[in-house]
């Protein structure tokens, strides 16, 4: 039940989060997770994995932080506490 309340609730941003991303991650994978807070029942996130295969780490985190002040910090708290995003390197790197 509270994985579905959250995927609906959710599921406006996660439609328009590709398309944020890619403006600053145009050619990383993106990956959605639904990963359940084991403190809280009934509790989860929906977390994009920015799959980052050919950038440097300081470039990643420049871009990441420009992705969060240019739309995350957008997204209303109740959005956020549910939703984000996070960088991950692949094996291949």
């Amino acid at each position: 039940m509270a994985l579905l309340f959250v995927v609906l609730f959710l599921l406006p941003v996660v439609l328009e989060a590709p398309v944020q991303i890619s403006h600053y991650f145009p050619e990383q994978r993106l990956l959605l997770q639904v990963i359940n807070d084991p403190e809280i029942p009934n509790y989860v996130h929906l977390v994009v994995s920015i799959i980052l295969t050919d950038l440097a780490p300081d470039e990643a985190m420049d871009r990441e932080d420009e992705l969060r002040k240019n739309w995350s910090r957008g997204l209303s708290h109740e959005i956020r506490e549910h939703f984000y995003t996070i960088l991950e390197y692949s094996d291949e790197f």
